[in-house]
C-alpha cells in the first residue's frame, strides 16, 4: 500500500472516529432511517473533546507516528461542524418538503 493511500485510509478512519465520539456523546445524531446523514445531537461537543482526550490517555485510541491528541480534537471538529449545522436529517426534510 502506497503513502498516499495509507494517508487516505487514515483521513477515514478519523473522520469516522470524529462522527463516532459526536455521536457517543450526543452532539450528532445519526438518521435512523438514511445511513450516513448526521446532524446536531443537542448536546455540547466539548464532551467529545473530552472523551476522546480521556480514551487516548487510556491507551484506547491509539495515535500513529506524527499525531497528538490535536490530531483527533481536529478530527472531532471537523465531523461536528460540517454535519451540525441542521436539526434534522437533511435526507428526510428534503422528503418532506417534496410531499
Amino acid at each position: 500500500m502506497g503513502y498516499s493511500q495509507s494517508t487516505m485510509e487514515r483521513d477515514q478512519e478519523l473522520q469516522t472516529l470524529g462522527v463516532n465520539l459526536c455521536i457517543e456523546v450526543r452532539a450528532l445524531k445519526q438518521c435512523e432511517i438514511h445511513e450516513g446523514e448526521y446532524f446536531d445531537g443537542g448536546n455540547d461537543v466539548t464532551d467529545a473533546y473530552r472523551l476522546a482526550n480521556s480514551r487516548v490517555t487510556e491507551g484506547e485510541i491509539e495515535l500513529e507516528a506524527g499525531e497528538t491528541r490535536e490530531t483527533v480534537t481536529d478530527a472531532i471538529k471537523r465531523a461536528y461542524d460540517d454535519n451540525a449545522n441542521t436539526s434534522c436529517c437533511s435526507a428526510c426534510e428534503a422528503i418532506r418538503l417534496k410531499d
